[in-house]
C-alpha cells in the first residue's frame, strides 16, 4: 500500500478501514464520486498484483 499515491491510500483507508460511503467519502475530501471509485478501483488493482505477486514467490 505505501506504493501507492497518497490520496489513493487516504481514499482506501477511508472506504475500507473507516467504511464511508463513496458519497461520504466525496463529500469529505471534496472530490468527484468518479474519483472516489477510480482511486479504489486502482488500490484494489494493486493489492490483486501484489498478492499474487507474494503468494507466488511464498510457494516457492
Amino acid at each position: 500500500m505505501k506504493r501507492l499515491p497518497r490520496r489513493c491510500q487516504e481514499i482506501f483507508w477511508l472506504s475500507r478501514v473507516q467504511n464511508l460511503s463513496n458519497d461520504e467519502i466525496e463529500g469529505k475530501l471534496n472530490i468527484s464520486k468518479r474519483t472516489v471509485e477510480n482511486q479504489i478501483t486502482q488500490a484494489l488493482r494493486y493489492l490483486r498484483v501484489s498478492y499474487t505477486k507474494l503468494s507466488t514467490v511464498s510457494s516457492r
